[in-house]
């Protein structure tokens, strides 16, 4: 496990020619494969690309840092991470929380599909 900036993304990070500085850690620790989920979470949230294309791309370009399957299971982690406070942080009348939703059900039907079986 490593201390991961944890939210390394584009709005968190001031440029200088040619290089980079992250601003605004949340700061915690966890598996480095998370410290790359921003990332493609907002790649995701911003673009009108397929996400399964996105998701493909941040894939292979990370692949010799984890395989598919973990990197996929961290970026479960990381969409649920950023929903949660959409829902009651923004006053955007639920607009960005169902935007990250969708991504989920999207992404990850079988979780949806497990998550109704349970209620019945």
């Amino acid at each position: 496990k490593y201390l991961l900036h944890g939210d390394c993304y584009k709005n968190n990070m001031l440029l200088s020619g040619n290089k980079i500085k992250l601003i605004d850690p949340l700061g915690f620790v966890a598996p480095f494969v998370f410290e790359f989920m921003s990332i493609c979470s907002y790649e995701m949230f911003y673009n009108k690309k397929n996400n399964f294309e996105i998701l493909k791309d941040f894939t292979k370009f990370f692949s010799k840092y984890c395989d598919e399957q973990t990197y996929k299971d961290a970026l479960f982690c990381q969409l649920v991470k950023l929903y949660i406070p959409s829902i009651f942080e923004a006053n955007d009348n639920g607009i960005r929380a169902n935007k990250w939703l969708n991504i989920i059900k999207e992404l990850y039907p079988e979780v949806i599909e497990e998550s109704n079986n349970e209620k019945k």
